[in-house]
């Protein structure tokens, strides 16, 4: 039976944790810790023994075109040696009660949700998108998540609830962000650290259910939108609005569409207003056009050129018609880029005396799994 899915979003809240809880929180990863990684190790070994048969080895031999026949056989060889996700949840189960302190440590669900991560782990190398699977050491282990809101790892009455656990977040209650998504239904809850300033920070990620917050500035229109992408960040230009984002929906879920055109042939982040080109080296952000108009940025400029590319050449004529109308919505977006650099430079100065240092501290990689490791073992 196919599940059914719905949007989520995620809002993510810090907690007050104090010496005691912390302690039995990290008590409890290193349980949860030690459960995947013999999940993993599990997992891998299953895998092998699928690769090595005789049933894995006829199905590579199916041509792909009998796509039903050859799944069909694939399958067959994973059940013989009960490599899935479901067989990978009772021997998670059977490992937890054998050890007696991870059964007491870590609930049901996690166990569940650790060994479906360790699963997922392994099939990535058996379809070939990884080369390997990594077991966790300590420093590297930092979420675990429940499968739903009723039970184990879970958000009641605005905390976070673990068994006898109940950690208090901090919520401002100013953020339209936040109170729409404690007001939003929760499928499930993860619980996490992350090291910020050489200490130890505690948040709940709360999986909500439905969109998430929309602020009124950001609002959805029909209309054509002219993109100009880069590594870091999209500078879009639209009919009524221009700026630049690190993030955009992608526009089918608004229901429009993208149309690419070919960067080397347009070279718009060279091309003036009159239709001539001057190449830019990638550290000048600003466009001065040999036509005298304003400085504007020049992935913003670009992305209004954008908007007049026709079958991979830009129509000149409908560009000049178009920039009267919308160079002080470009120019707004440019001065917007400029307070945000003002703010952002002055925020690194005040941040840049030793206590405000966000911490250094080497962690130790992940290392790359070996078969003969046992449960509750790192791997050297």
């Amino acid at each position: 039976m196919v599940r059914s899915s719905t949007l989520s979003f995620i809002t993510e809240v810090p907690l007050i944790v104090n010496s005691k809880q912390e302690s039995e929180l990290l008590s409890r990863f290193q349980g949860g810790r030690q459960l995947y990684n013999a999940c993993l190790n599990e997992a891998m070994a299953r895998l092998d023994l699928v690769r090595n048969s005789e049933s894995y080895q006829v199905a590579k031999l199916l041509p792909r075109t009998k796509k039903k026949e050859r799944s069909e056989a694939f399958k067959k060889a994973r059940e013989q040696y009960r490599y899935s996700e479901y067989d990978l949840h009772s021997f998670a189960a059977i490992t937890s009660t054998s050890s007696k302190w991870i059964a007491q440590k870590v609930d049901s669900t996690a166990q569940q949700k650790l060994a479906t991560r360790a699963f997922k782990a392994s099939e990535r190398v058996m379809l070939g998108m990884a080369k390997d699977v990594r077991y966790k050491v300590p420093s590297r282990f930092r979420s675990m998540e429940g499968k739903s809101n009723k039970t184990g790892i879970r958000w009641k009455d605005d905390c976070l609830v673990w068994g006898k656990l109940v950690l208090q977040p901090i919520i401002d209650s100013t953020n339209p962000v936040i109170r729409h998504g404690l007001e939003s239904p929760v499928k499930y809850v993860r619980l996490l650290w992350r090291i910020l300033n050489g200490k130890r920070r505690w948040y709940a990620q709360l999986v909500n259910e439905g969109l998430p917050y929309q602020k009124p500035h950001q609002f959805v229109c029909d209309g054509l939108i002219g993109l100009d992408l880069n590594i870091s960040n999209i500078a879009y230009v639209g009919d009524n609005h221009a700026d630049q984002s690190e993030l955009i929906r992608k526009a089918e879920n608004a229901g429009g569409s993208v149309i690419k055109f070919s960067t080397q042939t347009t070279a718009l982040s060279q091309t003036h207003l009159d239709g001539s080109r001057i190449k830019k080296s990638l550290s000048q952000r600003v466009h001065r056009d040999v036509t005298g108009i304003p400085e504007h940025h020049r992935d913003l400029f670009s992305a209004f050129l954008s908007r007049y590319v026709n079958q991979n050449k830009l129509v000149l004529q409908n560009t000049l018609n178009a920039y009267s109308g919308l160079e002080p919505v470009l120019l707004e977006a440019y001065q917007r880029y400029l307070t945000r650099e003002q703010v952002s430079t002055s925020e690194s100065r005040q941040s840049d005396s030793p206590s405000e240092r966000v911490s250094n501290e080497l962690l130790t990689p992940s290392q790359i799994a070996n078969k003969g490791d046992k449960l509750g073992e790192d791997v050297a």
